[in-house]
């Protein structure tokens, strides 16, 4: 009776639990065995059921009374309980799911994160966020939510859909083509501030009415910043480009040339201006200005060694320069030597720095022509003081008049005054009034009285 009992309450186990652990069918194993043995022995039942038990107790330890065959049958149905206990609890655990991928294009605007909170019950629960790329808004999104959510946000704040596309129209040399474009607010904003850095426009023209109502009216959430957070922004364009320009300095292995200029504005502060020239690995010649600031003090040759020296340092092209051009002015000479002896106590310059002071070529044609223009200051005195006379629209109508009466003059050419530092200029200002001559005799001829002392002689 115990043996078939035992038998029962295995086949019950086998048969409820298909999934059993390692100690579970190392039972089960050791029962089976128990079974087969005892078909052939001829012991009496109540020590096979001890040895049933004797095999249960290896994974069992809590049997008990194995002399009693009534209790070996109560130990194994404990056995079975025990097993339906763990089984039922491994049953109730969820296997892992495995994570989906997220392709939905909504994702590429949010940037995702996880936030630790503390439950009422003390355990601490891990909670997935997302926030937007374009402002503020954050929100759940766990995989039960969706994604409408975040649609709607991008629908209703920057009029963005999902799937949506705009069309437009883009003119080439073969015709005109349509193609498929979408919004994007940041590349907009960058664009906008290109637009203020290339122009140079001032940063208040974001606060023009009637230019943010331009701005409405051809996107309505485009974003219009203060002056000051335009401002900022622009500047950390900049710092971004600087970076760029820095990381890519450190990968040429070339000599650099540079150039420097200095002169003072109209409110009688000085600038420098710094230029780096160099040949890149296609054999293109390259240029970028790395310094534009205001230097205060006397515009010495000490000053300006020093100004220039903590720019090239900045840029970590100190070991990297080959010549600097400068014009020939004397405090320009102090400021080479100074450069030679701080540049070859760090490294050693090309020749040792004899060829690094080059003069530039244009001041010194421009001073040959200066000098050449002294000839015949008097000359292009008056031609400047008659053209500048004409800068009234009073006098120019006059002289455009003048001009229309002469057969086959062409019209269209304009009148330019000359730059002192520029002699190209005087050139140009020559060739104009020369080719106005005509309109200038009768002009002098109808107005003789207001042009006689600045008008041209025959012999000019």
């Amino acid at each position: 009776m115990g043996l078939q009992l035992l038998q029962l309450h295995c086949m019950k186990a086998t048969i409820v639990f298909g999934k059993m652990t390692y100690r579970r069918i190392r039972i089960r194993i050791a029962v089976s065995r128990f079974v087969m043995e005892s078909s052939h022995a001829s012991s009496s039942s109540a020590s096979v059921c001890n040895a049933g038990i004797v095999a249960l107790r290896a994974s069992q330890p809590t049997l008990a009374n194995v002399g009693d065959p009534t209790t070996n049958v109560v130990a194994a149905a404990r056995v079975e309980v025990d097993l339906t206990q763990e089984t039922t609890e491994d049953a109730n655990v969820p296997p892992a799911k495995k994570a989906k991928k997220c392709s939905s294009e909504v994702w590429s605007h949010f940037d995702k994160y996880e936030k630790k909170v503390v439950g009422d019950d003390g355990t601490e629960i891990v909670e997935l966020w997302a926030k937007c790329k374009k402002c503020s808004y954050t929100t759940r999104r766990e995989s039960n939510r969706g994604t409408t959510i975040f649609w709607s946000h991008l629908d209703k704040k920057h009029q963005i859909k999902s799937g949506q596309q705009l069309l437009n129209l883009k003119k080439s040399e073969s015709g005109t083509a349509v193609e498929t474009y979408r919004y994007d607010e940041a590349v907009s904003l960058k664009k906008f501030y290109l637009a203020i850095i290339m122009h140079e426009y001032p940063f208040s023209i974001v606060e023009h009415e009637y230019f943010v109502d331009f701005i409405k009216s051809l996107h309505p959430t485009f974003p219009i910043k203060s002056r000051i957070t335009v401002r900022k922004h622009i500047l950390d364009m900049f710092l971004d480009e600087k970076k760029k320009m820095y990381e890519y300095f450190k990968t040429l292995a070339c000599r650099f040339s540079t150039t420097m200029d200095m002169w003072t504005s109209n409110q009688n502060k000085g600038y420098m201006c710094i230029t780096v020239h160099w040949i890149d690995d296609m054999w293109c010649m390259q240029k970028r200005i790395i310094k534009f600031m205001h230097v205060e003090g006397h515009h010495s040759g000490k000053n300006l060694c020093k100004e220039f020296y903590d720019s090239v340092l900045d840029w970590n092209l100190d070991r990297k320069l080959l010549a600097l051009t400068l014009d020939n002015a004397s405090a320009n000479d102090v400021c080479a030597r100074g450069l030679v002896e701080k540049l070859n106590d760090i490294q050693p310059l090309v020749c040792e720095g004899i060829f690094f002071h080059v003069r530039c070529l244009n001041h010194i044609f421009n001073l040959v022509a200066q000098d050449g223009l002294k000839q015949i200051s008097s000359s292009v005195s008056n031609i400047r003081n008659t053209i500048s006379i004409l800068n009234s629209p009073l006098q120019w109508s006059e002289f455009m008049k003048c001009a229309s009466e002469c057969d086959g003059l062409d019209t269209t050419c304009g009148l330019s005054l000359d730059v002192p530092t520029k002699w190209n200029s005087t050139y140009i200002m020559l060739k104009q009034a020369i080719h106005y001559r005509n309109a200038f005799n009768r002009l002098f001829l109808r107005h003789r009285s207001k042009y006689h002392k600045c008008a041209p002689k025959d012999d000019d």
